[in-house]
């Protein structure tokens, strides 16, 4: 059965599948990357806006992370676990989603440890999974929609166009391709695609749902805001176009590793070679699209926006890598992680190194 749930014997042996000594090795290294960051004992800038936000509303920007900041704060909770605890809890739950998300396009049990592997230990994930950050709070409808479009769940679909926009502006994508799909009735958006198994009146009702959700960011919306968004990440304006992809491509490498790199530009080769015009495939694309030319065009070099096009676009023969190149990739991976996890927990050790 494709989805999170399955019979007995399925679910035991994944679980025998999933819990051998590999995936103890990559829960070690995970923590080995994530735990310093979740101790820092100071929250930083980013931090102590949301959490201002949280405190005193702002719809227009991550207005569910600010609800979950609030939850979290009347845990009683030590302070850095209160401020990350959405970040932890979210950057593990994605981890969870995208293996799902692969396995409802039956992609082999080694091929999804692969990547899962390369997507939890590269350094993307271990910072907005760690600090308090939107990145992953919006992931999980991103992930999330691609398993509800394969399953066929109206409802589901509904939940992620909804939450995606809350979680962060560029979810308003998400939303976007959701609302295409109920208003279509199409998971692969063309004119003989396949068709969503729900009633026209229960599609209807889920739109009307999704476009009252999606009004309430957009409403508190702001020309100024929508200026200050426009200057996220933004690099000289002297920068020419090839410089301004030249790092653009470096910034990919060193968050998201090189798995995520090929997996990108092989997943999107694959989909074009297969014309594959289905929702989630055509999100990843958009997403790519639209950042990339933000970065082209007008500088904005944000990798982490991107990044969630990899997952969409994740080809079907990752794992035919040979063994050697799979280690020695998730090694580099880990290794760039690394490199940001003493950065930031060892700040003053970093620095005297430089100063020698």
């Amino acid at each position: 059965m494709i989805g999170p749930f399955s019979s007995p014997r399925e679910q035991d042996e994944r679980v025998l599948r999933w819990f051998g000594w590999r995936t103890w090795l990559l829960a070690v290294l995970v923590l080995v990357l994530r735990v310093p960051l979740w101790r820092l004992p100071g929250i930083g800038r980013d931090e102590a806006a949301y959490l201002d936000w949280s405190r005193h509303g702002e719809l227009a920007y991550a207005p569910l992370l600010q609800a979950l900041l609030k939850v979290t704060t009347l845990l009683g909770l030590p302070g850095w676990i209160e401020v990350r605890l959405p970040s932890i809890l979210t950057g593990l739950l994605v981890l969870w989603l995208f293996d799902r998300t692969l396995a409802a396009r039956e992609l082999s049990s080694g091929g999804r440890r692969f990547a899962v592997a390369a997507l939890a230990l590269c350094a993307w994930q271990t910072y907005v999974g760690s600090i308090l950050h939107p990145d992953d709070l919006m992931l999980v409808p991103v992930l999330g929609f691609a398993w509800a479009c394969r399953a066929h769940k109206v409802g589901a679909i509904l939940l992620c166009g909804a939450l995606a926009v809350l979680a962060k502006p560029s979810g308003v994508l998400v939303s976007l391709f959701a609302g295409v799909v109920l208003v279509s009735g199409r998971i692969e958006l063309g004119p003989h695609g396949e068709r969503l198994d729900a009633s026209p009146a229960r599609r209807g009702l889920a739109l009307a749902v999704l476009i009252a959700v999606v009004g309430l960011p957009l409403s508190s919306t702001t020309p100024a805001m929508v200026e200050a968004w426009h200057q996220f990440g933004r690099m000289r304006s002297e920068l020419g176009a090839v410089d301004r992809l030249g790092l653009g491509l470096l910034g990919l490498v060193i968050l998201g590793g090189p798995v995520l790199v090929v997996a990108l530009g092989g997943g999107l080769l694959e989909a074009v070679r297969r014309t594959d015009s289905s929702a989630p495939t055509m999100l990843g694309v958009a997403f790519l699209i639209a950042f990339g030319l933000a970065a082209l065009l007008y500088g904005q070099v944000k990798a982490n926006w991107v990044l969630p096009a990899a997952l969409l676009l994740w080809p079907t023969w990752s794992i035919a890598w040979p063994r050697a190149l799979r280690v020695s990739a998730l090694g580099v991976t880990f290794a760039f992680s690394a490199l940001i996890t003493t950065a930031f927990a060892w700040p003053v050790g970093v620095r005297q190194l430089e100063e020698r």
